[in-house]
């Protein structure tokens, strides 16, 4: 489950972006998924996440990441506004490209948890994006990532 959720206030969001990171020490090895939620209007956080996955190699972790925070999104559907938008900004070009339709999904659990993202997605209001940005950009869910496989949660 999650260690570093934050209270949140219980409002209408309408913009909110979504950083997330997968770590794993080894290739597969020990794994875990870190997310930020900011809103955007009011730049403030609305949740951070961290979930250890077990062994898993690190593309796995990085969409673990994006789907967890999928789930958490689809939980908590009622505070997102019929017109959200919601950018997921992540360092992984390949979950982002594959995500995106850019690039073709070959790995048979990639293309699982893929399904699961957008089946997910579907059922939410709004739009999303996916966004890859520099690592230097997405320090915040590498910590809790990494906080959470150091914690042993």
């Amino acid at each position: 489950m999650s260690i570093f959720e934050k209270g949140w206030l219980q409002k209408m969001y309408t913009h909110l972006t979504i950083y997330t990171d997968g770590a794993s020490r080894g290739n597969p090895g020990l794994a875990a998924s870190g997310i930020h939620i900011v809103d955007d209007t009011t730049s403030e956080t609305v949740v951070d996440l961290g979930f250890a996955l077990g062994i898993a190699t690190n593309n796995v972790a990085e969409y673990q990441a994006v789907l967890h925070a999928v789930e958490w999104l689809f939980a908590h559907k009622e505070l997102l506004a019929d017109d959200i938008q919601i950018s997921f900004r992540m360092d992984s070009s390949l979950v982002v490209s594959q995500l995106s339709g850019s690039w073709k999904i070959k790995d048979p659990k990639m293309q699982q948890l893929a399904r699961e993202v957008k089946a997910h997605l579907r059922q939410l209001p709004g739009t999303h994006t996916f966004d890859h940005i520099p690592r230097e950009e997405n320090k915040y869910a590498d910590r809790l990532a990494n906080d959470t496989l150091d914690n042993g949660v």
